[in-house]
């Protein structure tokens, strides 16, 4: 684990992908499934604790409210003119979810070797996980030669 200037350094250490789970719509919500990867680098319960925690604030960023239809009305009425003044609630709920994952990675995950990168940098398609003190595994790639069965033809 390389450390300059309080920044790790995650180019070539194992990554582990946590999925989104469907199971129950569309909404944003990860698979809770503990990978076997981080077995004897986290707790079991405290994963499951960090999954559930990071699915309920996705849950709340997306749920709609009073606050979230004035928001969108005023928008609509001033031609989205009113983002140049105001911080959309949105933006805050998502700036929010992004500390909490710093405080995470500073408090629990980064003491323990791993450093969970915000799903927003991959879409929130999948959840990023670096094992710090693991080398990432490259395998060797062995080019075959590209074998033609049938002459190609030119088109006229």
């Amino acid at each position: 684990m390389a450390r300059n200037n309080g920044t790790i350094d995650l180019n070539g250490k194992k990554r582990v992908f946590i999925p989104r789970d469907y199971s129950i719509g569309i909404q944003v919500r990860f698979s809770t499934e503990f990978p076997e990867e981080l077995i004897r680098k986290i707790d079991e319960n405290a994963w499951k604790d960090i999954i559930m925690e990071l699915n309920a604030k996705y849950s709340a960023l997306e749920g709609v409210s009073t606050a979230s239809i004035i928001e969108t009305i005023l928008g609509c009425a001033s031609c989205y003119l009113i983002r140049c003044c105001t911080v959309p609630l949105c933006e805050k709920k998502m700036n929010e979810v992004g500390r909490f994952i710093d405080e995470l990675n500073q408090d629990v995950l980064v003491p323990r070797g791993l450093y969970l990168s915000n799903p927003m940098e991959r879409g929130l398609r999948c959840l990023e996980v670096t094992v710090l003190n693991e080398d990432a595994e490259v395998a060797p790639v062995v080019a075959e030669p590209v074998k033609i069965t049938t002459p190609l033809q030119p088109r006229l």
